[in-house]
């Protein structure tokens, strides 16, 4: 009888689990989150323990006989389990260092004055823009202060600025943290964020990097040579930089299922690397030459997309298979996929928490292990050969992505499966064209008006993406997810693909998981039943703004929030849609985000104050209610609080006990007057405590901040969230 075994063991896939669990099991401990942690990595290794005795047990169990063999199946599974634990402890060592630096990222109190260089994702926004500074010197009186992370600026009016140039303003600063509710951005090199006023904000030409010199000139060229929209769409597809990209472009590739393209991928390198081996094999170049011409074209590439876990994936594996073609080592691409995440995480450890890095590796983890599978059965209901490996490839990159878009992104577009087949060949060529055009117009400038003819396809996909994204019934608003969702596709798919059993026996283990995966993802799109009155306060720094909900009615008090910070919020709480807008902090220029905040969530009242009614509002908005001093809606009443002929606060009355919530930063006199006025509210929710009410000693029975280190305060920062309703005194999320 031969011996089969049940599952190949990749030794550098051991490597690269146990040192994604050594990082997250290093991260949890250090913050004090052992326990869930814990408990994960229990059971992973009680489920690789019980898998190897399995392997070990039946494989070896009948056939004394077979001595050698048996011999190197112990072999394996030893050197496997040293590998692993020897990682692990790497893993968890490798992390204690950068989160350890990160927890301890110094906050900076009241107005400092900040110099630093613009680095990347300038993103110009209707009403402001947004970019990232470097290399930051924080003046704040008392000394000089320079910050090793980068400082994410929004600014309050359109603002234009380059790669490179040295910017110097006063503003205040916002640290994050670990433990609030900002801190996934450190993971991306991101300590602190701040609102500047264009006014107060200096901008000089600085000296460019080498990169920016490249990168600047690449987008004047593309902009001199386009229209602005497919300049744009062309330098986010060179870079994955989306500066110049509109909100409603952006949607239409987003709800068309095919925003990776805009997002410099795997596709986008695997296109680059096939092109180039195409030539370089025409030309019968020397295979080590090839190699060297490869990396260097890879290396240099990625140095230009700022070495995103998702181009250094690709490019490593690229590198791997070529080394594997010139030695004649047969290629695997498990096993190339894990040298990739080992090397990554070598250099950066937190790369594992960001999106890019999880995108990347779970869609490629699905090409290795589910695509084939998929497509085999795809085969055998008749479909032709090619169409069913690009469905499949379709299917498995969606469905292993799913948990992460999830929690992840605002709204799921499955349309994305039928679209793709028929975009990603365009796309190949559209990418090559223009890659090979926007670099040899930068040394050769009268070359420029090539670049009409990639834009010729670019056109053909966008006429695409745009009919695709009006399909509303393929877009879903989602809410979050189990990690135990994203842990059944990994089991599933290693079933299918990688355990050597019978038939039966692997689809009905299969069909079991599936169905219990199914079920999580239905009872996740299951809203939460808010019964009688809720107060929840958000943490937003543009504007005092909290969610009413009566009845599982929502009411949304106040309008100046990002309609990306309400999605947020609704998905965090598990609410599928805003029924009322009391926007009492109207502001005409952000009247965009108000009118985008409507439509995303059909939203069916808007109460707007008489100060505020002005005649462009009854264009945008058709369902606006116009209200002297106060406006009822359920059992809430809110009324405004004028000073000096400005409404400086709202005052409402709930079951759950009166709230005062003023403008972001009164003024002296508006803060007397509001000390002297409410002094016995219930709830005061302020931004800030540094502004002038902050000091005064009204007496209520809670204060609810946006960040503070003052005690007895429930600061946002900490929690995100904090609820109120009869039941409780108070819940943090």
């Amino acid at each position: 009888m031969t011996n089969k075994r049940i599952v190949n063991i990749r030794i550098t896939f051991v490597a690269f689990v146990g040192l994604m669990l050594g990082i997250l099991f290093g991260f949890n401990w250090y913050l004090n989150r052992i326990k869930t942690t814990l408990a994960i990595v229990m059971l992973v290794g009680v489920l690789m323990l019980c898998v190897a005795i399995i392997i070990y047990a039946i494989k070896t169990k009948s056939y004394n006989e077979k001595i050698e063999y048996r011999k190197n199946i112990s072999k394996i599974l030893l050197v496997s389990s040293i590998v692993f634990f020897v990682v692990f402890i790497l893993g968890t060592v490798s992390i204690i260092f950068p989160v350890s630096k990160a927890n301890n990222i110094r906050d900076f109190y009241g107005t400092v004055k900040v110099n630093g260089v613009v680095c990347d994702n300038i993103v110009f926004e209707d009403t402001s823009t947004r970019f990232l500074i470097k290399d930051a010197v924080v003046d704040n009186s008392e000394e000089q202060v320079k910050v090793d992370y980068k400082i994410v600026v929004y600014t309050t009016k359109n603002f234009v600025v380059n790669l490179g140039d040295q910017v110097a303003f006063e503003t205040e600063l916002e640290s994050f943290h670990f433990d609030t509710n900002n801190g996934k951005k450190i993971f991306q090199g991101v300590g602190y964020s701040c609102y500047v006023g264009v006014d107060k904000c200096e901008v000089e030409a600085g000296k460019q990097s080498f990169k920016d010199i490249i990168k600047n000139s690449t987008y004047q060229n593309l902009i001199s040579n386009l229209n602005y929209d497919n300049a744009n769409i062309s330098y986010a597809i060179l870079f994955g930089d989306k500066q110049g990209l509109s909100q409603d472009l952006s949607d239409m590739f987003s709800y068309a299922g095919i925003s990776h393209i805009l997002a410099v991928s795997g596709l986008h390198i695997g296109v680059l690397v096939s092109a180039i081996m195409f030539i370089l094999k025409k030309i019968k170049m020397n295979k080590f030459v090839r190699l060297g011409i490869l990396s260097a074209i890879l290396v240099f590439y990625s140095y230009l997309c700022s070495f995103t876990p998702s181009v250094c994936r690709a490019s490593i594996m690229a590198i791997v298979l070529t080394l594997c073609d010139i030695y004649l080592i047969e290629y695997d691409s498990l096993s190339s996929l894990s040298i990739a995440g080992l090397i990554i995480l070598a250099f950066s450890p937190f790369a594992l928490f960001t999106i890019s890095f999880q995108l990347s590796f779970l869609c490629i983890f699905a090409i290795i292990s589910l695509a084939p599978t998929l497509s085999k059965m795809l085969e055998k209901i008749k479909l032709p050969k090619v169409f069913a490996s690009s469905l499949a490839l379709s299917i498995a990159t969606n469905l292993a992505i799913l948990p992460v878009g999830f929690n992840n992104f605002a709204k799921v577009s499955l349309l994305g499966i039928i679209t793709n087949i028929f975009v990603l060949p365009i796309f190949s060529i559209t990418y090559v064209l223009l890659f090979v055009v926007a670099f040899v117009s930068l040394i050769l400038p009268f070359m420029g008006f090539l670049l009409k003819v990639p834009e010729l396809f670019l056109h053909i996909i966008k006429t695409i993406a745009d009919y695709v994204s009006n399909i509303k019934f393929g877009i879903f608003k989602i809410f979050n997810v189990s990690f135990w969702t994203l842990t059944l596709i990994l089991i599933i798919s290693i079933i299918l693909h990688f355990f050597m059993i019978k038939k039966y026996i692997k689809f009905g283990l299969s069909f079991v998981l599936t169905s219990l995966l199914i079920t999580m993802f239905l009872m996740s799109a299951i809203p939460n039943n808010y019964s009688n009155d809720n107060l929840i306060f958000v943490q937003n720094y543009k504007g005092n703004v909290c969610y009413y909900v009566e009845d599982n009615i929502v009411t949304l008090i106040g309008s100046n929030i990002k309609n990306s910070r309400v999605v947020t919020d609704l998905k965090n709480l598990h609410i599928k849609n805003i029924d009322n807008i009391i926007a009492y902090d109207l502001q005409l220029n952000s009247l965009n985000n108000l009118v985008e905040i409507c439509n995303d969530n059909s939203v069916k009242n808007i109460y707007v104050p008489s100060d505020f009614n002005y005649s462009e509002l009854s264009k945008r908005i058709p369902n606006i209610n116009i209200f002297e001093l106060n406006v009822e809606v359920g059992s809430l009443r809110l009324e405004t609080v004028h000073y000096d002929g400005y409404i400086i606060a709202v005052y409402l009355k709930t079951s759950l006990g009166t709230v005062l919530i003023p403008e972001i930063k009164p003024n002296k006199k508006e803060a007397r007057f509001l000390m002297d006025n409410f002094s016995k509210v219930d709830i005061l929710y302020l931004n800030n405590t540094d502004t002038n009410l902050g000091v005064y000693n009204i007496s209520h029975k809670r204060l609810v901040c946006n960040k503070s280190l003052e005690p007895n305060v429930i600061s946002l920062d900490k929690t995100g969230f904090y609820i109120l309703n009869k039941y409780k005194e108070g819940f943090a999320l």
